[in-house]
């Protein structure tokens, strides 16, 4: 493909997926722009490509979209048809996913049907699905039940993992962690009543 056919590229996200993506269209002679709520990630510090500060896409959503959408006009209009769309995190993909409509009108993009992609961001539906599927899935309790602790000591066991449900919510909370290993029935209920006054849902699940 010739260099003056490629589409300019907009990468939501300043992870480390992002900054891999970046590197890996710039090597190409792709033009990028990343786009991100913090100067502090990662990829915002590639000297491989444009680099954008938006407005929080979980505290200011619409805010963010229309940052989003004001780029695809300017770069859409001066380049060869629709520029490329790349979101790297969950709060991105909620983003583009709810308003693909307008997104679609300057931007190429791949995400699954809107159902889809909202059960893939929650753990809760998400793991639900693939057990439909009938793929193998770490046993699992969900917080929301009543009897979350004696679910989980007699269906999984410990040690188990606690996980939050929804990972670009539970990104906002100072203090956060990926997963957490607990060793005990009292162990599983501190944690329990320490996070559920944080007000978000977790996921105790077998450790594999």
């Amino acid at each position: 493909m010739k260099k003056e056919t490629w589409k300019p590229s907009l990468i939501l996200g300043g992870t480390t997926t992002a900054l891999g993506f970046a590197r890996s269209l710039a090597r190409k002679g792709v033009p990028v722009t990343l786009m991100s709520a913090s100067p502090a990630q990662p990829a915002m510090h590639s000297r491989r490509a444009e680099r954008i500060l938006v407005p929080h896409p979980v505290r200011h959503p619409d805010e963010c979209r229309a940052e989003i959408l004001e780029w695809g006009r300017r770069n859409a209009g001066s380049s060869q048809g629709k520029c490329v769309l790349i979101p790297t995190l969950e709060e991105y993909v909620r983003i583009v996913s709810e308003h693909r409509d307008e997104m679609s009108e300057f931007f190429l993009f791949r995400l699954p049907p809107a159902s889809l992609a909202a059960q893939l961001i929650d753990k809760r539906s998400q793991y639900r699905l693939m057990e439909n599927l009938g793929l193998n899935v770490p046993a699992t309790v969900s917080s929301e039940r009543e009897d979350f602790i004696e679910a989980t000591t007699e269906h999984i066991g410990f040690p188990c993992v606690l996980k939050p449900c929804e990972s670009h919510l539970w990104r906002q909370v100072r203090g956060r962690f990926k997963a957490l290993q607990v060793n005990s029935p009292r162990e599983l209920e501190i944690e329990w009543n320490r996070l559920g006054q944080l007000g978000h849902e977790f996921l105790a699940q077998e450790a594999i």
